[in-house]
């Protein structure tokens, strides 16, 4: 997770199924790495480059993942 941070691997379709198994010290760090990483325009860092038209799908997909573990 830490190489990959600016990817938001945590909130993502992937690996959100193992909140329930982390510690709440680690969800929170990357909860508001995630947070603080929205950028003006709404959008995060996109991880494939090539599909700038998910930029705001991946901020919604993970706002939801954020919501659905009480982070928000």
């Amino acid at each position: 997770m830490e190489q990959y941070a600016s990817h938001y691997p945590l909130f993502g379709r992937v690996w959100y199924h193992a909140i329930p198994f982390l510690s709440n010290d680690i969800v929170d760090k990357y909860a508001k790495e995630f947070i603080d990483g929205i950028k003006e325009n709404g959008s995060i860092v996109n991880p494939y480059p090539n599909l700038p038209k998910w930029d705001s799908i991946l901020t919604l997909d993970g706002l939801m993942i954020l919501k659905k573990h009480k982070r928000i």
